[in-house]
């Protein structure tokens, strides 16, 4: 029962007894090993430092490290390689607690044979995988939200405020010690005030539901903001269980827009002044118009006589 591709494996293990045994299965496992052997924890976290393996296999007892300090600088090192504790201590309570600081699996030595080892070690990696992906997957979501322009807040359903992104508290001037991690409703604008907690409130009752809405929201030492923000309901979402709060400060848009449609009437009002002035002009010039069409009329165009000639 082989695998096939070849491993670099760290074999971190004091007694030479236990490190001939899980060598035998380790070849019986791989076509193609390299086993890198170490018996002191200080030893493994130089090598670490210098190479990259695909699986370290270790125990938790060593001549300078007893216990799960050990297992903890061994994790900072590890990259993407799983860790696997082979010990002699079949103890649940310290299985359960090595395995919550992250190790892939916890094996009591004398239960160990070379399939119990091969099937930890291809778990362990496919696991491991999974998680770098999961991790790989956040710091890039969360790269992506600190680096937007946009503001991003996860709201409780109580309006408690779970997280919030650098650029969002730099928008409204966002401070947890002043906030109590909350937004302050009295910042709201008063003409905006139950819209925005009417807006929030349906978004609460209704999951998956998307709202957006423009509103003033006052920015310390700074007077109002126009937000443009949507909220979106993602509390039965196991992975976020809040409110999405994403917004972004439209003041500069909306000043814009105003000084546009006082422009627009502006040129309405002059437009509305140059027809009744129109109307005015054409009235007044109407009386002498008539007057000179009418003299002509009464002219007799046969009788005029050129004097000149």
């Amino acid at each position: 029962m082989q695998l096939v591709k070849q491993f670099n494996v760290l074999l971190i293990e004091d007694n030479e007894g236990d490190f001939l045994l899980v060598k035998d299965y380790l070849t019986e496992i791989f076509n193609s090993v390299e086993i890198t052997h170490c018996c002191l924890l200080q030893e493994a976290l130089v090598s670490l430092r210098k190479n990259e393996y695909d699986v370290i296999l270790k125990d938790l007892s060593l001549p300078d490290s007893n216990g799960l300090i050990s297992i903890l600088e061994i994790l900072s090192l590890a990259k993407a390689a799983p860790v696997i504790v082979l010990t002699g201590r079949d103890d649940k309570q310290l299985a359960i607690e090595t395995l919550k600081l992250g190790v892939e699996d916890y094996l009591v030595k004398d239960e160990v044979s070379a399939t119990i080892l091969q099937k930890s070690i291809s778990y362990g990696i496919e696991r491991n995988k999974s998680r770098l992906i999961i991790s790989n997957s956040e710091k890039r979501f969360r790269s992506i939200i600190a680096n937007s322009t946009d503001g991003f807040a996860l709201i409780g359903a109580n309006g408690n405020i779970q997280d919030i992104s650098s650029f969002g508290k730099e928008i409204i001037g966002f401070n947890w010690a002043e906030n109590g991690g909350f937004f302050r409703v009295e910042f709201l604008h008063p003409d905006h005030r139950t819209a925005v907690i009417n807006t929030f409130l349906e978004v609460v009752k209704n999951p998956g539901v998307i709202k957006l809405l423009e509103f003033k929201y006052k920015i310390p030492n700074a007077g109002y903001r126009w937000l443009e923000s949507t909220f979106y309901n993602l509390l039965e979402d196991s992975a976020v269980k809040a409110v999405v709060l994403n917004y972004r400060d439209i003041t500069k848009r909306k000043t814009e827009e105003e000084e546009r449609n006082i422009l627009i009437e502006e040129l309405l009002q002059t437009n509305a002044d140059l027809k009744q002035f129109g109307f005015i002009t054409s009235h007044n010039l109407r009386a002498p118009v008539t007057n000179l069409l009418s003299i002509v009329d009464l002219l007799e165009p046969e009788k005029i006589t050129d004097n000149l000639k």
